[in-house]
């Protein structure tokens, strides 16, 4: 077979990240010596080379703009479509088949996809319990997460970063950190002086980077000298997301969103790939008796508990639970009607979060700290209240479904999908209900009749849900956009 040159000979050749020559039958579009690079976008969104208006100007694998604007936006050209293109050929300094490089020349790389991932915080939200998951439930033989970079300010370490670790994943992180709520120095998180090292360090050796949430990806990824595959996440519906995912957006090759609702979020053009959140079966099979669980709330079997879980913020509308308490308590007078909070929040807010809801649900209000186990928990409540105006997918209501609780929530984030495809396994109330609106919904959720769903909730949850099948997922979609 054709000797291959060594790599110094033909610098503008596309290189693999351990400067292996790439072969010519193994090239993708995103291979090719980009024609745009260093050229300027006009006013007019008209390509200054070419003319072309047809597509989106994003320039793939080009230092400045992204993706080359002659090729689909999919991300999925074919070679053969660049070389239909007079400017693209161009960009070719020799002819492709002057070139003495055989596709058996180059080995193939083997072994598991190797996976970096970049956050801009390490708490106890649901996207750190995203990553933290797929670390675990990766199938390693096909996918394995080497590293995960925590970046850019108010990041904060819990007992996640301890858990991902576990797994062989290495954390780094710098030490401009703002505690949570587990203030102790982690000793399992290889801290390094700035966010460019944070950078270097996890993505070395990667063969694809996965970030979410944050902005101004293209200085990190330059940090790491990176130019492979960049994958950027939406866990989120906001304005919040939406601004991050735009700044992100131009360094990306591709977009992932856990729901159909957080793929709302992503930019036109980023075609984003819906792969849904997945929840720990192994962190909620119960380890103490629900009514042991409630003695230590200092509450009593014949209580009717209300529960939130989660993160204890504002626009979570956690004090909807409140509002359902008090108007159940007025009509279930023979029942003690309790709201029982089970997370943590901003220090500075949760004192006036308390407030509130004692002036609404006056002393039945219980709140409990977030639980060394998440399963004993859920197996205590006996009804489950999510009212959050918007969410990404909102895993506690997968949590929920799964442990047998049944459930009210709001139409955001995973619920319509899983109404369009299941049925009304939760019950749904419109974003921002009223006391009377959560009410009704309550009783529908508790009522005999609506017991067939919460069974046919757990298979459901059991099938499509478990982070097992996440991690499944995720492999395929990551198999799919690199060659192994």
């Amino acid at each position: 077979s054709p000797t291959v040159p060594p790599a110094d000979d033909v610098p503008w050749w596309p290189k693999e990240r351990d400067g292996q020559l790439i072969p010519q039958l193994e090239l993708t579009a995103e291979n090719l010596p980009c024609p745009h690079r260093g050229d300027v976008v006009r006013a007019d969104q008209r390509c200054s080379l070419c003319g072309q208006t047809d597509r989106q100007y994003d320039v793939y694998a080009c230092a400045k703009f992204g993706e080359c604007s002659l090729i689909p936006s999919t991300k999925g050209g074919r070679l053969s479509d660049c070389f239909k293109c007079e400017v693209r050929r161009a960009a070719i300094a020799t002819p492709l088949g002057a070139l003495p490089i055989a596709p058996q020349a180059t080995a193939k790389r083997s072994g598991p996809i190797r996976v970096a991932l970049l956050t801009p915080d390490l708490g106890a939200g649901g996207a750190e319990r995203w990553i933290a998951s797929l670390a675990k439930h990766l199938p390693r033989d096909r996918v394995e997460m080497t590293a995960v970079g925590v970046v850019r300010d108010g990041q904060k370490w819990d007992p996640v970063a301890r858990e991902i670790t576990a797994t062989g994943t290495a954390v780094y992180g710098t030490r401009g950190v703002r505690w949570g709520i587990h203030p102790t120095e982690d000793s399992t998180v290889t801290f390094v002086e700035t966010d460019d090292e944070v950078c270097r360090k996890t993505m070395a050796g990667a063969d694809v980077v996965i970030s979410w949430g944050i902005s101004e990806t293209g200085p990190l990824l330059a940090a790491a000298d990176w130019r492979g595959r960049h994958v950027i996440v939406s866990h989120g519906s906001s304005q919040w997301s939406f601004d991050r995912l735009s700044a992100a957006a131009p360094t990306a090759t591709h977009c992932v969103a856990v729901s159909a609702d957080a793929a709302r979020a992503c930019p036109a053009g980023t075609n984003p790939v819906v792969l849904w959140n997945g929840s720990e079966l192994e962190r909620l099979a119960p380890t103490r008796s629900a009514a042991t669980v409630r003695r230590s709330w200092g509450c009593s079997p014949n209580d009717l508990l209300v529960g939130y879980v989660g993160r204890l913020s504002p626009e979570k509308n956690p004090l909807a639970v409140a509002r359902l308490a008090a108007v159940l308590q007025a009509r279930l007078p023979h029942r003690k009607v309790r709201p029982v909070w089970i997370g943590a929040g901003i220090v500075q807010v949760v004192p006036g979060m308390k407030a509130e809801a004692a002036a609404i649900a006056g002393d039945a209000c219980v709140w409990v700290p977030p639980p060394p186990h998440i399963g004993d928990a859920w197996g205590a409540l006996d009804l489950h209240v999510m009212a959050s105006p918007e969410e990404g997918f909102a895993l506690v209501v997968t949590e929920a479904l799964v442990c047998g609780v049944p459930t009210v929530a709001t139409r955001v984030g995973i619920v319509p999908e899983i109404i369009a495809n299941w049925g009304n396994l939760v019950v749904p109330v419109d974003p921002d209900p009223t006391g009377d609106q959560l009410a009704d919904a309550a009783e529908i959720a508790l009522s005999e009749q609506h017991q067939t769903n919460v069974r046919r909730a757990r298979t459901v949850v059991w099938e499509e849900f478990t982070a097992a099948r996440m991690g499944s997922r995720w492999a395929d979609f990551l198999q799919s956009i690199i060659e192994v």
